[in-house]
């Protein structure tokens, strides 16, 4: 039950320290490129890149967010990032760079 433990710990070690170095290297890439680029799946990339996001880096990781890209399928207003209209998502005039930023304190693209 220990090693067990012991080895869980490592692999996700493992898996955040090459998440961060795949974005170190890349600079801009996305859940789907990092779940390629990985070969792991998307919700363990999910649960990584959120807890990065959320700000669950340690000191050893030593990872910088410098922004959160957003492409979606609609019309959008980039300069002033609003999805002026996306039908998949039934939204119409959403300021979403601003929600974003609000919840993650972060740069925004729409």
């Amino acid at each position: 039950m220990i090693a067990q433990k012991h080895n869980a710990e490592m692999m996700r070690d493992y898996n955040l320290k090459l998440l961060v170095n795949l974005i170190r290297t890349e600079k801009t890439i996305s859940r789907a490129m990092l779940a390629r680029a990985s070969n792991m799946s998307a919700t363990t990339i999910g649960r990584i890149v959120g807890d990065l996001i959320e700000g669950g880096l340690d000191e050893k990781t030593r990872a910088r967010i410098d922004g959160i890209g957003v492409t979606l399928p609609g019309v959008v207003d980039s300069l002033e990032g609003s999805v002026l209209f996306s039908p998949q998502f039934h939204w119409a005039n959403v300021p979403l760079k601003v929600m974003l930023q609000e919840t993650f304190h972060h740069n925004v693209m729409i």
